[in-house]
């Protein structure tokens, strides 16, 4: 088995310390998602006896991925996700067992700025590997975790904003 890891990161002009990683990923909608990266094709949330976890589909160089994360850690500053049997369809017909590792942080870069990372490892074959090579299949996921990156710090400075305002109006019916 070989693991490859993509990272990327990008600034969100929202402090570290308003960010929540977990209730923001986990209150994502399918259009959200879909709207993060053209291959984003859907996502669906669950929770179970204390768990969390997702389902994520995406089309990646020619190639379907559908993972089935379980929430390993969450803190509002990072959250780490295991689909240790994800599904790659190799050109969309060939399917294979592969490892999927995904970690997102956030951690503070100024007074009103932060860094937000994405890392992706994925665990595959030794020979799908190598196939990969003659194919651009790890081009195309360096691509795709350059996309995703930043448009999943695009939603969650949205949501978080969002979240902030609604939370505001309601203070305010309150208090009147």
């Amino acid at each position: 088995m070989a693991t490859q890891t993509f990272t990327q990161q990008t600034s969100i002009n929202i402090p570290a310390s308003r960010l929540d990683l977990p209730r923001w990923l986990f209150g994502m909608t399918d259009s959200e998602y879909q709207a993060t990266a053209r291959g984003h094709r859907a996502l669906g949330t669950w929770a179970r006896d204390g768990r969390r976890g997702m389902i994520n589909v995406e089309a990646m160089g020619g190639n379907l991925l559908v993972q089935h994360y379980t929430e390993e850690s969450g803190t509002p500053s990072q959250v780490v996700m295991d689909s240790p049997r994800s599904e790659l369809y190799l050109m969309y017909l060939v399917r294979f067992r592969v490892g999927v590792r995904w970690v997102m942080s956030v951690t503070p870069d100024g007074a009103s700025t932060s860094k937000f990372q994405c890392t992706v490892q994925i665990t595959i074959p030794q020979w799908l590997r190598i196939l990969g090579t003659f194919t651009r299949t790890s081009h195309s996921i360096r691509a795709h975790v350059d996309e995703e990156t930043l448009g999943y710090a695009r939603d969650l400075a949205w949501s978080t904003v969002r979240q902030e305002a609604a939370a505001a109006r309601v203070a305010g019916i309150r208090s009147k």
